[in-house]
C-alpha cells in the first residue's frame, strides 16, 4: 500500500513538472512574461458612475421583489382571516390546531418566497456586474497589451500586494472616458 502511495505522488509530481513545462512553452511562444495588471473594478465603477446606474438598476429590481412580498404576504392574511371566520368566535380544538397549522405553512411560503427573493436580488447583481466586467474587458486588454502585461486581474479582497505599477485602473478609466460606448445594463422584465 505504502508503495502504492508513493507512485501515485511521483505520478502527480511528474504531471505538475510536465504541466509547468507546457505553461512555460505557451508563454514563450507568444513572447508572454506572465506580467500581471491589476483592474480595481469597484474604483473604476465608483469614478465612472457605474455604481450609481447599477445600485439605481438593483433598487428597481429589489422595489419589484417587494412588492411582490408584501403582495404574497396581504394575500396569505386575507386567507388565514377568512378562516378564522368561518370558525367564528370560538373555533373547536381542531380548528385552531388547523390554523395553526395554516398560520406556520404560511408563515414557511414567505420565508421562502423572501429566501427566493434575495438569490434573485444577488443574481442580478452578479448579472450587472459581469455586463461591467464585459463593457471594459477590451480595454483593460489593451491597457495591459500597451504597457507589455500579459494577464489582467481583478483587485479582490483576496490579494496581499499589488505594486503600483501593476494597477492599470486610472488609465482604463481615462480610456472609458475619451470615447468607451455608454454602459447600457440589461434588465430582464421578470424579477424571478
Amino acid at each position: 500500500m505504502r508503495l502504492l502511495g508513493r507512485s501515485l505522488v511521483g505520478m502527480a509530481l511528474l504531471a505538475a513538472a510536465l504541466a509547468q513545462t507546457a505553461c512555460m512553452d505557451v508563454l514563450s511562444q507568444h513572447n508572454a512574461r506572465g506580467r500581471v495588471a491589476v483592474l480595481d473594478l469597484d474604483r473604476l465603477a465608483e469614478e465612472l458612475g457605474f455604481k450609481t446606474q447599477i445600485q439605481a438598476a438593483l433598487k428597481e429590481v429589489e422595489d419589484g421583489l417587494n412588492n411582490e412580498l408584501k403582495t404574497a404576504r396581504e394575500r396569505v392574511q386575507k386567507a388565514l382571516v377568512e378562516r378564522r371566520n368561518q370558525y367564528g368566535q370560538t373555533p373547536s380544538v381542531a380548528q385552531q390546531r388547523e390554523l395553526r397549522a395554516v398560520a406556520e405553512q404560511s408563515r414557511r411560503e414567505l420565508v421562502q418566497l423572501r429566501n427566493s427573493s434575495a438569490e434573485s436580488l444577488n443574481s442580478r447583481r452578479e448579472l450587472f456586474v459581469a455586463q461591467l466586467k464585459d463593457h471594459v474587458r477590451t480595454i483593460a486588454s489593451d491597457v495591459a497589451r500597451e504597457r507589455d502585461m500579459d494577464i489582467v486581474f481583478l483587485r479582490t479582497t483576496n490579494m496581499l500586494v499589488a505594486h503600483p505599477d501593476s494597477d492599470i485602473t486610472d488609465a482604463v478609466v481615462a480610456k472609458v472616458r475619451a470615447g468607451a460606448p455608454k454602459l447600457e445594463l440589461s434588465v430582464p422584465k421578470s424579477t424571478k
